[in-house]
């Protein structure tokens, strides 16, 4: 989640040319965490956060998941991961 606020923070004032690395390079750390935490690999197949990130084209779409990933790890700790 770290990552995610500092991309976000960085949106708000780096050209978006300018993150699409940190965007590759985020889309590669979930799927490396999902691969060592089943709790943060049923997160990211039941929030699509892969397919989320594929989506991003834009500052607008970039500032958008970051918000939807602070609700939806939000979400997933108040239900401490239960299906809901």
């Amino acid at each position: 989640m770290s990552l995610t606020s500092t991309l976000y923070d960085e949106s708000r004032v780096r050209e978006y040319d300018e993150l699409k690395e940190k965007i590759l390079y985020l889309r590669v750390q979930y799927i490396y965490q999902a691969g060592l935490e089943f709790s943060v690999k049923d997160l990211v197949i039941k929030g699509e956060i892969i397919e989320a990130l594929n989506e991003i084209k834009d500052r607008e779409t970039l500032q958008r998941f970051c918000r939807y990933m602070e609700a939806l790890v939000a979400y997933f700790k108040f239900y401490e991961g239960k299906d809901r």
